[in-house]
């Protein structure tokens, strides 16, 4: 079955950019998603021309710190260069329906800030995802800028996700290293997130961070945690052998943070990526994505496909991701249609196999009784035959001694006779 699927999305893949580009000669706005890709905050370029290649429909745009800033030749460059920041490019942030910050290392300022809240909130169908890191030190020195840039971002557009300003690893489920986690992608089945998880399993997250939320008096919460919002959609989690480290501090009153929700030393179920869902009644709803690593740049992105000879899942899962959050189904929309049509099959051929069952396990219940009460008649047959027998001994056994009788008398006879 997994098979099957996997073959589906790619045919449906192909068919989709197909639709996509003919779409594209008679539409007047782009038909596909935009995207604006941020590196005017520290980023690196790690893994950008695979993130542009893993949604070729998209209209990819970058923002740039300065006209000097050297890209990489990627085989699908993107669309659009923009240079500056937020503040400067804000008359054009209108233009993108998605704006992914991945793991920075300089700080918004507040003008930014207040410029990205209100491209959030302006219309239905945005798309925001920051990705923050660990507290290990080699991204962000040791102010653990990425998790602070990302906080202070969602604490103004109104989120209650959070990344705290901790490390996780996994024991078990690794490249190599507990450090190297590769996590688990295991969507919530809300909003149909559950699509996310479409041909992929284990994606790689190098040295994460993990996702928390914060309810309405300020205090931090697991995303685990049993009273976590309905809106609050994990997607990517450790496995049971997850744990929680600190590289910094290490003691208080050292530069750094210590962890909110979690604390060093514990172990379990991680989450390494949520979502937070904004219905707005009408429309597409808006959607914050928050990630303990990032899908470009960093030290080893989320997209990577192999990281010390382990396969990862991480081109497809990062196209699954932006296919889910820009609501833009392509060929996951698809491959939900037919799983209902050959699930909905498949559901009534067992359940007419399972009454098939029943009926024949009925029948042979049936047969058995009468196999018992067969033999039982056997039973009562041999239990009868047998006196028979023995009635049929008895009577041959008077007819001897009689005919001996007999005999005797006739022998008596004779001898008297003479």
């Amino acid at each position: 079955m997994k098979s099957v699927r996997l073959a589906c999305l790619a045919i449906l893949f192909a068919l989709s950019i197909t639709l996509l580009s003919v779409a594209t000669v008679h539409a007047a706005r782009y038909a596909g998603p935009t995207i604006l890709v941020d590196l005017a905050h520290g980023e690196n370029t790690r893994g950008l021309c695979t993130l542009f290649a893993v949604m070729p429909e998209a209209r990819w745009a970058v923002l740039v710190p300065s006209e000097d800033y050297k890209l990489p030749n990627c085989p699908i460059p993107p669309a659009e260069i923009l240079v500056g920041d937020f503040v400067k490019i804000a008359d054009r942030l209108k233009d993108f329906d998605m704006i992914i910050i991945g793991q920075p290392t300089r700080y918004l300022t507040q003008q930014e800030v207040e410029v990205l809240k209100q491209w959030f909130h302006s219309l239905s169908g945005r798309v925001l995802w920051c990705a923050g890191d660990s507290d290990y030190p080699a991204q962000g020195g040791n102010q653990e800028i990425a998790n602070h840039a990302c906080d202070a971002l969602l604490a103004a557009i109104g989120s209650k996700l959070r990344l705290d300003f901790v490390s996780v690893e996994d024991t078990v489920s690794n490249a190599g290293k507990p450090y190297r986690v590769v996590g688990m992608v295991k969507p919530d089945p809300r909003y149909g997130a559950e699509t996310i998880a479409y041909g992929v399993s284990k994606v790689l997250f190098h040295g994460p961070g993990a996702v928390a939320w914060v309810d309405s008096t300020g205090k931090w919460h697991k995303l685990t945690d049993p009273n976590t919002p309905e809106n609050l959609v994990k997607i990517v989690v450790t496995t049971e052998n997850g744990r929680i480290v600190e590289h910094q501090p290490k003691q208080p009153g050292a530069p750094g943070e210590f962890g909110k929700a979690h604390r060093v030393g514990e172990q379990g179920v991680f989450v390494l990526m949520a979502a937070e869902v904004f219905e707005r009644g009408e429309g597409l709803p808006n959607i914050v994505i928050v990630s303990g690593e990032t899908p470009y740049g960093g030290y080893q992105p989320i997209v990577t496909y192999r990281y010390h000879g382990v396969a990862l899942s991480g081109p497809r899962f990062v196209r699954n991701v932006l296919l889910w959050a820009l609501q833009y189904p392509a060929e996951l929309g698809m491959a939900s249609t037919i799983e209902e049509v050959v699930g909905g099959k498949l559901a009534s051929a067992v359940e007419a196999t399972e009454k098939a069952v029943k009926d024949i396990a009925a029948k042979v219940d049936s047969l058995s009784k009468d196999v018992e009460g067969l033999a039982e008649s056997v039973e009562g047959l041999s239990t009868g035959l047998s006196s028979i027998s023995a009635m049929v001994y008895a009577s041959t056994g008077l007819a001897v001694i009689a005919i001996v009788v007999a005999a005797a008398a006739i022998a008596f006879a004779r001898k008297k006779q003479a």
